[in-house]
């Protein structure tokens, strides 16, 4: 089920190993006292233990609080105040030395298996210590799963409460869209304190059932472990899209490359060639999501074979809204057509895009007036603007407080 590199070996955990693990996590956190309903954080980047910390945190009836693994030493320190957390799992972290003065000194600590910040309690103590947990918390479908905190770049954080069933309906309709199957290979390396991550790569592995996820050790081994994974569902952000165009142009000037796709044999060579280098070969989806990608962005990789979708989302509706669909390329610059079950429509006034879903958050945690702002009636303003097309595809084209 999950792949992790460690000193560039791959070290694989079966279904059956993360069940235990996650049992023996969540047990290691009775043992502390944490009652159902309190708040654990999660501090650090992807690795097979993130994933095992939050089923843990599921299991023994905790609600997790994910934090990036980059933020500062103040956005650390409010989300843990605001949240009320009562412990924190700390992991894999490029700046621990400035981010642990951000820890609460009363605060219990977990260190994951890797390098990072001197912690109270060491996860493989608990491995070796804590017996399975003996009954898993039931959980009601509508009660809190996770707060998800914003980045904050408009003043403090806002931490988006969302539901078992809201999460449960997201995943399971990716899976749908997707196609997902046991033959498919993921990798995870977006942040999974972001809930583009947390639904659309461990929600749909762990509804799905079936398909592995493969981790990153480091920025330096990014490109060696794509190649390596060579995944088939491939999520990732306009940037990095931007970056791949580059590496290739780099190797092979554009002219010269034009030359070559325009020979029907070398065409295919070549590009057949290029996907593999970047590690993308066998990618029967690939999407770009979190701000826009240009429209010759899109045509440069549709012409050496990789299509890539736009998806729309935020934290406050679970990251799907639109349908990701690859067929859609001849809409270039649409973020594709509503789920099932959603409604959306705009402003007259303002343009501004509202929509309705099963997947919407509860609420700001403890921010009631902020929540009352943003869902009015039953309908999630969500801040862009944009138009409905005659054949129902959505186009993004700003943000309200741009005007």
């Amino acid at each position: 089920y999950l792949r992790q590199p460690i000193d560039g070996v791959y070290h694989e955990k079966t279904w059956a190993v993360v069940a235990r693990e996650a049992g023996q996590i969540a047990q290691g956190l009775l043992s502390q006292g944490l009652e159902p309903g309190d708040k654990v954080a999660i501090l650090a980047k992807n690795s097979a233990e993130w994933f095992i910390a939050d089923l843990a945190i599921m299991m023994a009836g905790c609600v997790s609080i994910p934090i990036y693994s980059t933020a500062s030493v103040d956005t650390i320190s409010f989300v843990l105040q605001h949240s009320e957390a009562k412990l924190l799992f700390v992991g894999k972290l490029d700046e621990w030395g400035k981010q642990a003065s951000a820890v609460p000194i009363g605060l219990k600590t977990v260190a994951m298996p890797y390098p990072t910040m001197p912690c109270h309690i060491q996860w493989s103590d608990w491995l070796k210590e804590m017996p399975v947990i003996e009954k898993n918390h039931l959980w009601d479908a509508k009660d809190i799963m996770t707060i998800i905190y914003t980045s904050g770049s408009t003043g403090d954080p806002k931490g988006a409460e969302v539901s078992f069933a809201a999460y449960r309906y997201a995943c399971e309709k990716l899976i749908d869209v997707l196609e997902a199957s046991s033959e498919d290979r993921v990798m995870s390396y977006l942040p999974l304190a972001h809930i583009t991550e947390r639904v659309y790569i461990q929600g749909t592995s762990i509804f799905s059932g079936q398909f592995s996820v493969s981790f990153v050790e480091s920025l330096d081994t990014f490109p060696d472990n794509l190649r390596s994974v060579q995944p088939t569902l491939f999520i990732s952000v306009p940037r990095l899209w931007t970056r791949f165009q580059m590496g290739v142009l780099a190797n092979l000037p554009q002219k010269k490359l034009n030359v070559l796709l325009a020979i029907p044999f070398v065409g295919r060579l070549i590009s057949k060639k290029i996907r593999s280098k970047l590690g993308l070969a066998y990618a029967r989806i690939c999407a770009s999501g979190s701000a826009p990608i240009s429209e010759a962005t899109l045509r440069w990789f549709t012409k050496i074979g990789v299509d890539i979708s736009e998806g729309w989302g935020m934290t406050e509706n679970c990251a799907i809204t639109t349908q990701l669909d690859a067929k859609i390329s001849n809409k270039p610059g649409s973020v594709g057509i509503p789920q099932p079950e959603v409604n959306i429509k705009t402003d007259p006034d303002s343009g501004e895009i509202l929509m309705q879903g099963p997947f919407m958050m509860k609420g700001y945690y403890k921010q009631p007036e902020l929540t009352d702002e943003v869902i009015k009636n039953g309908w999630l303003h969500t801040g862009d603007q944009g138009y409905i097309d005659d054949d129902g595809f959505l186009f993004i084209t700003g943000r309200v407080k741009d005007m």
